[in-house]
């Protein structure tokens, strides 16, 4: 099946290219379950606020550490695979016993690992001329409110291109290394890279 050799490419790619990233390594296999399309998959993905349903289409998740579900194999399938791909390899890295990564550097992170940052490039543009960015201490975990999804994901997607591009792969990698550690973020950034959040 086309559609299961794309997942399966998009996936390996994703996990190679987030594990030299975070200089880390698996040690496992993933499952990739693909459904043939958003209604088949109604059943198996988690239900937010009606409201929120309704408004945002969820294309895949991270079911657990070597599970990921892709919900809709068209449109920017390869991207929905690749990003949650990379959650996988994330988790690995930066969540420890003590401490966890707030969202924005884990979805940030996952969108880097697409090929193309899509719907959240124009969205992070129209809320900085508007002047309606989030600030990042508050972006701990993903918003809830679905006219706030897009920018949340552009700016997590800005801030971590920022990180990798001004302080390079290693000091990035090192932010998850210490928060895998015990460090809370303000910390692990504080000591790789010198700003807090």
């Amino acid at each position: 099946d086309l559609q299961a050799d794309i997942a399966l490419r998009a996936t390996s790619e994703s996990v190679a290219a987030n594990e030299a990233l975070l200089n880390v390594k698996l040690g496992y296999d993933v499952r990739v379950v693909v459904w043939r399309n958003i209604n088949d998959a109604k059943a198996a993905q988690r239900p937010r606020a009606a409201t929120f349903d309704a408004q945002i289409v969820t294309l895949g998740s991270r079911v657990s550490a070597d599970v990921l579900h892709i919900y809709e194999p068209r449109g920017q399938y390869e991207d929905v695979v690749r990003h949650e791909a990379a959650h996988i390899v994330t988790k690995v890295a930066g969540d420890g016993k003590i401490a966890q990564l707030p969202s924005w550097i884990d979805e940030g992170t996952a969108v880097y690992a697409q090929k193309d940052p899509g719907e959240y490039q124009p969205a992070l543009d129209r809320a900085v001329q508007s002047d309606r960015l989030l600030r990042l201490r508050n972006m701990q975990s993903a918003s809830n409110q679905p006219d706030q999804v897009e920018v949340f994901y552009g700016e997590s997607w800005s801030v971590v291109k920022f990180m990798v591009d001004t302080y390079g792969k290693q000091k990035f990698a090192a932010v998850f290394k210490s928060v895998k550690d015990g460090s809370p973020m303000d910390d692990a950034l504080q000591q790789n890279v010198g700003v807090d959040q």
